[in-house]
């Protein structure tokens, strides 16, 4: 059965930022005092007015919506029990799931559709390596927190055996709750961070390759709250890169003439053939949902994209 098409871009939802980033109150069982909540929030703004965090942006989109929270103390029975089924509540109204693009199987090495779990679908004997993370009606929530920080962090992180990387493909659906410059949309390597999407000036979608070292703008700008999908063919013999965005071919990027990827002949080369959407060199993790992640063992020609835009 085919999925719902993806839907149009929604107002932020105000519980999908409470339980971002988490506090102890945000993980009880049952509901929260509103005006302790805003007594906290405040608290918190106090606190990191000197620093430029997740939570304090997490603040500043909460801040219009105190007299709402407010007033939702007041009703005899809040609209949602706890956080988690506020979440999935809000799930289902503002994230209908992404159709998966037409694709070719040749190739294809992981295939998650979060449908029923976190296995991989081409080898069911593996998982996405995840924790702090939810299953949200067929889709990967992440918090947006980093997993080594102080805060609640999740690590999403696939690994890639049968990658090779003389050519290899990703592609996925992604619906970032909130994004700005330097925010992470999808990782390739833990360690050698050798190929990625990033948010560049603007929240440009740009191309990152060898810990930040090559970038390349593509002249789009990366919509938040609404769904996105975006195909990255590379292939570092003929030094080109194709990519397919919302359904648009872009030009092809070239590479160098004396491009190569960093982690080839490391020691680190088969343990880092894995992606994530965190950028462990600098904390930024995806905050938002994740769908339709696929992983193929060669890049996709742009003839074989061509279905995907069409």
């Amino acid at each position: 059965m085919k999925k719902p098409k993806r839907s149009k871009s929604a107002i932020l939802p105000l519980w999908l930022l409470i339980t971002a980033c988490p506090t102890g109150w945000a993980e009880t069982n049952h509901p929260p005092d509103y005006r302790k909540v805003m007594e906290e929030l405040r608290e918190i703004r106090k606190l990191l007015e000197q620093h430029d965090t997740k939570l304090s942006r997490i603040y500043d989109a909460l801040e219009p919506h105190l007299d709402e929270i407010e007033q939702e103390g007041k009703k005899e029975k809040p609209r949602y029990r706890n956080q988690d089924d506020a979440l999935e509540v809000l799930a289902k109204q503002l994230l209908p799931l992404p159709a998966e693009p037409r694709l070719p199987e040749n190739g294809l090495i992981r295939r998650f559709s979060f449908t029923e779990g976190f296995f991989d679908e081409v080898d069911p004997f593996d998982e996405l390596m995840q924790k702090r993370t939810q299953l949200i009606e067929g889709t990967l929530y992440l918090n947006g927190c980093y997993e080594h920080s102080s805060a609640p962090g999740y690590k999403a992180v696939a690994y890639l055996p049968g990658l090779d990387f003389k050519g290899f493909t990703f592609a996925h659906h992604f619906w970032p709750i909130d994004i700005r410059q330097g925010d992470v949309v999808v990782m390739g390597g833990t360690s050698y961070r050798w190929f990625g999407i990033v948010a560049g000036k603007e929240n440009e979608a740009t191309i990152s390759m060898n810990n930040g070292r090559f970038r390349h703008g593509l002249g789009i700008r990366i919509e938040p709250q609404k769904w996105h999908h975006i195909i990255c063919s590379v292939n570092p013999a003929t030094k080109t890169i194709n990519i397919s965005y919302d359904g648009n071919l872009l030009p092809p990027v070239s590479l160098p003439e004396d491009f190569k990827l960093e982690v080839v002949g490391s020691k680190r080369e088969q343990l880092d053939k894995n992606i994530t959407f965190t950028n462990y060199s600098n904390g930024s993790a995806f905050h938002g949902f994740v769908d339709n992640l696929r992983v193929y063992n060669h890049a996709l020609t742009a003839d074989e994209l061509k279905p995907a835009a069409e």
